[in-house]
């Protein structure tokens, strides 16, 4: 019996190991947006300032940074690599949804809604708030995520997959000659809707695919209720 349990310990142990699990707990964990574009030339700094969120003690703690590429400056002679067109329509639901003064990069927005404080030079200091528990459980190409919360109309999971250490030598456009540096890039997204089992809201969807997969990645998890303001978001680096 002891050989037989040895055994079984040996197998399932690699299996469990590959298992992650993000867990929230009940405080608001702030997601960050940038829209940006290789093909803006204002957009570099702010490229920066997201990548400064590396350092950060509170980065998936307290901070979840999406750097989404857009692609509406594609035409000004530089075809931006990680721009999609579902990003910059992300951004114009913003702008129809009342939550944007326009369409525009850079642009911020943290929890949903528009930021500007990184034209004034501001530091990034939301208020702490409580929120529900999202937990989101890695399982090889599966992800598991449960919401606990009551009296939502329409919530749906977000999980995107984010590059690091990506650069691109532009020899056109507004940034021409110079190289640019990402990280947080999104390299994927999938959505889902969520439905209640046990008491809370819980779905299950796919990994998202990485368009250009990089020695360093991350995925962030989020989960909004009708419009695409986040209620709570969580996310982490991914296992190798």
């Amino acid at each position: 019996m002891r050989l037989w349990a040895l055994l079984i310990l040996m197998v399932t142990q690699p299996a469990l190991a590959d298992v992650q699990i993000l867990d929230s707990g009940s405080q608001r964990v702030h997601l960050v947006e940038l829209f940006t574009s290789e093909g803006c030339s204002s957009c570099p700094p702010a490229d920066r300032w997201l990548r400064e969120h590396l350092e950060d003690p509170a980065l998936w703690r307290d901070v979840v940074p999406v750097a989404f590429h857009v692609d509406y400056w594609d035409y000004l002679g530089w075809r931006d690599p990680f721009a999609r067109p579902e990003h910059s329509a992300r951004q114009r639901s913003y702008a129809g949804q009342g939550l944007a003064s326009g369409v525009y990069t850079p642009g911020f927005f943290v929890d949903g809604e528009e930021w500007r404080g990184f034209f004034r030079r501001q530091q990034l200091n939301p208020d702490p708030a409580p929120a529900p528990r999202l937990v989101s459980t890695i399982d090889q190409d599966q992800v598991h995520v449960s919401l606990s919360a009551q009296g939502l109309a329409q919530p749906t999971a977000h999980v995107a997959i984010l590059g690091f250490g990506l650069q691109t030598q532009v020899p056109r456009g507004e940034n021409r000659g110079r190289r640019l540096a990402h990280d947080f890039v999104v390299l994927g997204l999938e959505t889902t809707p969520l439905k209640v089992s046990d008491g809370d809201y819980q779905g299950t969807l796919k990994l998202p695919i990485s368009r250009r997969p990089t020695q360093r990645q991350a995925v962030a998890v989020w989960v909004s209720d009708g419009t695409q303001a986040p209620l709570q978001a969580v996310g982490g680096w991914l296992n190798p």
